[in-house]
């Protein structure tokens, strides 16, 4: 009877036990298959390896101008998930470092990165409607300004958020919320760390399917950590715009009408406030044909000048054109122009122009292989001290490999 007893229980505990078993794998199973549903499922991961000379490395005058190789190297990932309905979301980033062969300017070899999350999609909340989500994180080494050639470490922390909507046919809004935190890590440019906020709205109208006619409303700041070097600015935009796209053919935005600038604080020099400037911009995207691209964009309006020699906002006219041709399956060519005028209201410094043009032309070698070789003329002109006008010729060649 003990016996019958003891297997009846041994029994019970083996059954028991493969319940236990089949529970948790169907849990497991369900939690697999459930992660597999949200996580990544586009992936790529890219390394070029770039090598570039310069004749003016450090930017100066002809008189005083050195010339350096560096070499770049960078490393791109990308993490997105891609569902059913358009909406994709994920994660892209990029870490670069550079280094140069010159002593003098070994000071300039520097690591930057970037990471940026991503969302965007139709997600239809109230009828037609897509939102669009980006994060960024990235560290640069550059100059401070145009205006000042000494380069500084600093750190951008911030993020977008665009709500598009359509009700019924034809009337529609967008919203778009913008923040970015400037973090100067050195200890001479600290109190130009500064927080930037912008908010958007934007009612149209839709023409035709294609044409979006409409107004918009911005308001932004920004704070200074300390306004004893930089004042706190105000800037309030209304302008009017028409957007329109006709396939892949031709697309263009034009936006023009006044902006106003309004600072405040305790440092000195600060012009431009409380008064209304014209803004305007324009940009066309061509394709006359599949294979070859052209896309000219120009813009006008005013600008924060955070450099030591200039306070206040300034008014900059950029113009810039570019063309791209696919002249093969493997070779692609591509070039570009471009023309910036710079109107410092500040008289402690002088008003400048600069024009670039670069060339470039990619082959593939196969699939996951290419080589590009390029060149790049900068020339800076200032209306009052030409001694310290400059120009820049770089040669580049470079190898990208995607995994």
């Amino acid at each position: 009877m003990s016996n019958l007893r003891l297997s009846l229980i041994l029994s019970g505990l083996f059954a028991g036990l493969t319940l236990t078993t089949a529970s948790a794998r169907s849990v497991l199973a369900d939690y697999f298959e459930a992660t597999a549903s949200v996580l990544p499922n586009k992936f790529s991961l890219s390394l070029s390896q770039e090598f570039t000379y310069s004749d003016n490395v450090n930017t100066a005058p002809s008189r005083d101008k050195r010339d350096a190789f560096s070499t770049n190297t960078v490393l791109s990932c990308s993490l997105l998930r891609e569902l059913q309905n358009g909406i994709v979301y994920g994660l892209e980033s990029e870490v670069s470092y550079e280094w140069y062969d010159d002593k003098e300017t070994n000071d300039d070899n520097t690591l930057q990165w970037n990471v940026n999350p991503k969302l965007r999609g139709d997600f239809n909340l109230f009828g037609s409607d897509s939102i669009e989500l980006s994060l960024r994180s990235e560290s640069h080494y550059e100059a401070f300004d145009s205006t000042d050639g000494t380069k500084t470490r600093y750190q951008t922390f911030g993020g977008s958020l665009l709500y598009d909507y359509t009700g019924g046919q034809r009337l529609g809004f967008a919203l778009i919320a913008d923040y970015e935190y400037t973090h100067y890590l050195d200890s001479d440019y600290k109190d130009d760390s500064n927080h930037e906020y912008e908010l958007s709205f934007a009612p149209y109208y839709k023409l035709t399917p294609n044409t979006k006619l409409g107004l918009r409303l911005a308001y932004g700041e920004t704070i200074y950590r300390d306004n004893t070097s930089q004042d706190d600015s105000e800037t309030v935009t209304l302008n009017a715009f028409a957007d329109y796209h006709l396939n892949e053919s031709i697309s263009a935005h034009v936006e023009a009408g006044f902006e106003r600038v309004s600072y405040s604080g305790r440092a000195s020099d600060s012009d431009e406030s409380d008064n209304w400037s014209p803004d305007a911009s324009l940009s066309i995207t061509y394709r006359p044909v599949s294979n070859v691209s052209f896309t000219y964009a120009t813009s006008y309006g005013l600008e924060d000048t955070r450099s030591t020699a200039s306070r206040g906002a300034r008014k900059v006219f950029d113009n810039s054109l570019r063309m791209a041709w696919n002249a093969t399956s493997r070779i692609v060519l591509s070039q570009g122009i471009s023309y910036e005028i710079t109107d410092e209201k500040d008289g402690n410094f002088q008003d400048s122009g600069e024009l670039v043009y670069d060339l470039r032309a990619d082959y593939a070698v196969c699939r996951r292989a290419s080589v590009y070789v390029g060149y790049e003329y900068t020339r800076r002109t200032y209306d009052y001290q030409h001694r310290a006008d400059y120009h820049i010729n770089e040669w580049t060649i470079g190898l990208r490999c995607s995994f």
